[in-house]
């Protein structure tokens, strides 16, 4: 059994993170050792977030020394903490794919790195409201005051999730990246490029975002066997505005009503925010469409 040394106290996504990519590179759990007794840091197999010294080959990653660890090559230049660190060096070997470990490390490693580094990169818009984050998480596996001393416990607990949403996060990526092609054939196909129709669920925002012509994709239902759904295609990855909504005075009203307004015979729900609806039928998934586009 491998061994891995890491600081001892309070912990945070970074040591978590890194200790779980080395289990998911080891495929197997760890003896770790949460400890500042640095004379147990040569006979560990890894050293992670401790003990000042950068050297993959010797196993130990550390960003704390004069200098820092370095930086990415991508324009943001965000600069390494261990669990970046530790991910450059396995993460191609865990996913085998540079391109998803590439990925990755913009979903996980490189925000994770930011923040540890004391680099912002997510602004609130409300003083007292924050969107939990998965930094958050950190939180939930850490002792309250009138707990006994679980920390090392809890720190096992914690890294047992973070292998799971690391292995998860590969796993969608990877999918994602097989629809591609799917999506990118449908829009090929599509007559009219503004409504692209799928046979199945597939993730289709980030592809279809990249050509200027979509706005609604209908696709059926994966819960509800015969419905279609309608969304629209948004303006950004991470915001909420559509590039065109569906028409406004569908909004919230009820099945009864939708179709009375719209004419649709089977229009069944469409959401108030105008983003998304559904229909008995993909001719009438499309007809929704096709209104939207004129209103």
């Amino acid at each position: 059994m491998k061994t891995i040394v890491t600081h001892n106290g309070d912990f945070h996504l970074d040591d978590v993170l890194a200790v779980a990519v080395i289990e998911l590179k080891e495929g197997m759990e760890c003896t770790i050792i949460r400890t500042r007794d640095n004379s147990l840091f040569d006979s560990a197999d890894y050293v992670v977030d401790i003990g000042q010294v950068y050297h993959a080959e010797l196993r130990r990653f550390d960003h704390h020394q004069q200098g820092g660890a370095g930086e990415r090559a991508t324009p943001d230049r965000i600069p390494y903490a261990s669990c970046g660190l530790v991910w450059k060096e396995y993460g191609t070997e865990i996913c085998g794919s540079a391109l998803i470990a590439e990925m990755m490390d913009d979903r996980i490693f490189k925000p994770v790195d930011a923040l540890d580094n004391g680099i912002e990169i997510a602004h609130t818009v409300f003083e007292t409201l924050r969107l939990p984050l998965v930094s958050d998480i950190v939180h939930v596996f850490k002792p309250t005051w009138k707990e006994a001393d679980t920390t090392d416990a809890l720190f096992r607990q914690f890294v047992t999730f973070a292998k799971t949403y690391i292995n998860r996060t590969i796993t969608i990526l990877k999918d994602n990246i097989e629809a591609e092609d799917l999506v990118r054939n449908a829009y090929g196909e599509a007559v009219d490029k503004r409504i692209i129709i799928l046979d199945q669920s597939l993730p289709f925002q980030e592809v279809l975002m990249r050509y200027p012509e979509p706005l609604f994709v209908i696709y059926p239902s994966e819960s509800q066997p015969g419905i279609w759904r309608i969304k629209c295609v948004k303006l950004n990855k991470f915001g909420f505005e559509n590039r065109k909504d569906l028409r406004s005075e569908w909004a919230g009203l009820i099945p009864a009503e939708l179709r009375r307004v719209s004419g649709i015979p089977t229009i069944q729900f469409v959401h108030n925010k105008l983003f998304t609806g559904s229909a008995g039928t993909k001719q009438d998934a499309i007809e929704m469409a096709r209104l939207s586009l004129e209103g």
